[in-house]
Order: C-alpha cells, then structure tokens, then sequence
C-alpha cells in the first residue's frame, strides 16, 4: 500500500508498506505526529491520486475508531499510551512502546 503523511512541523511525503503491515504505517506516521493517508492513483487518470484519511494523532480515540474500523483496528487508552487493537480478537496489534521495523519518516 502507498501512504501520504503530513505534520505541523512541515514533514510530508510517500512510504509504502505492505497491506498486512498497516499498523506498522500508523505507527511510522505516529512516531513523528503525521496525519497518515492512504494514496491510491485513479485508474482512469494515472496523474491524480485519491488519498483517504486513515490516522490522525490529534483526534480523540472516538474520531480514530471511525477511520480505523474498516482496517479492522481500534484504539483505546492503555496504562501509559493509546494503543491500537485488532476489532476480531481484541487483542493488541503492536506494544506502543516497540519502535523496531518503523519506517523514519522526516
């Protein structure tokens, strides 16, 4: 998959990751407070993207879960950070706190 992030500190740009690794993407996007897109190019006009809006750091979890549930993600506050959520099991889809395999985005 192909993201757009952005943040107020001016950092912007495109990463791809592989579908199964979208928490990884939010993850990349949150480590540095980016709001993270999913960038599609329009079939019929190879020069125009279609990005969605899928994460943003500064909206509450409520406004987070509505853009995350198509993905099969949730997020709640845990002891120390929001943590995403897998929607089947309920299980936690990455420790907040593991940094490994991130993409640096800047």
């Amino acid at each position: 998959m192909r993201f757009y992030y952005e943040n107020c500190m001016g950092d912007s740009g495109y990463f791809t990751e592989r579908k199964d690794n979208i928490v990884n993407a939010i993850y990349s996007a949150w480590n540095i407070e980016a709001i993270l897109y999913i960038a599609e190019k329009i079939k019929d006009n190879k020069k125009k993207e279609k990005i969605t809006l899928i994460f943003s750091p500064h909206e509450d979890n409520e406004v987070n879960n509505e853009l995350l549930k198509p993905y099969g993600l949730y997020m709640v506050d845990g002891e120390r950070y929001r943590e995403l959520h897998w929607i089947k099991d309920r299980s936690l889809a990455r420790s907040p706190n593991n940094w490994s395999e991130l993409k640096l985005l800047n």
